[in-house]
């Protein structure tokens, strides 16, 4: 005769000090490695974005073209381009005034998506590296403050920086820097401006370009 079937007798694992340890079901221990490697591949995604961006930011050919799409400017002497780094959905370029032996006006622009395309949350690289870390240096120290100036025929809020400043192309030496920062928000896209005055000579210089800027039309980009 057919035995009745016994009651399982799988209990759940002591630990040596007594506690119990939960058995989890094996649904929730592959939840929590599919949750793990896909944060691993954005994070490689990101290095690997990174990477290339590192690779290909001596690109000064297509930097005032990039600018160009997004602020129209003069520069005391004329301008250059320097660097620039370009994607299918961002890109960053920076531009300087004609100096020998270097430019002491600097004009940086980025553009970034704000918003999810296609369904899909594109990484923000603007936010992922420090663009301007990565393209003019670091503030060593400074003060900052907000204006109200007048950009592209509206008054907009304007973040000014002025301060010692240490340039990626000279990191053992400090010099005397003032910044101009504009954010523009449109629908899909966020630009940054970003305009330098390195020493006190380019200083006065600053407002001059500043408001020199203006904005290309829709139908023009």
């Amino acid at each position: 005769m057919m035995q009745p079937a016994s009651p399982s007798t799988d209990k759940p694992t002591t630990a040596a000090n007594g506690q119990t340890i939960p058995d989890y079901p094996v649904k929730l221990v592959e939840f929590i490695v599919v949750g793990v490697g896909a944060t691993a591949i954005v994070v490689f995604a990101v290095i690997e974005i990174a990477n290339q961006f590192l690779a290909k930011i001596k690109n000064p050919e297509q930097a005032e073209s990039i600018v160009a799409q997004v602020v129209e400017y003069e520069m005391p002497g004329g301008s250059q381009g320097l660097k620039s780094f370009q994607t299918n959905t961002e890109a960053f370029a920076l531009v300087g005034n004609r100096r020998h032996p270097s430019s002491n006006l600097l004009l940086l622009v980025s553009q970034a998506p704000v918003e999810g395309m296609d369904g899909e949350v594109p990484i923000n690289l603007a936010e992922e590296l420090d663009i301007p870390s990565a393209l003019v240096g670091t503030w060593h120290q400074n003060t900052k403050r907000v204006e109200q100036k007048q950009f592209c025929g509206k008054t907009v809020p304007v973040t000014i920086r002025e301060g010692s400043y240490r340039l990626l192309e000279a990191p053992r030496r400090l010099v005397q820097m003032r910044e101009y920062l504009v954010v523009q928000s449109q629908k899909r896209t966020q630009n940054s401006i970003q305009l330098f005055a390195i020493g006190p000579e380019a200083a006065p210089q600053l407002d001059r370009v500043f408001q020199s800027f203006k904005c290309p039309q829709p139908e023009s980009r």
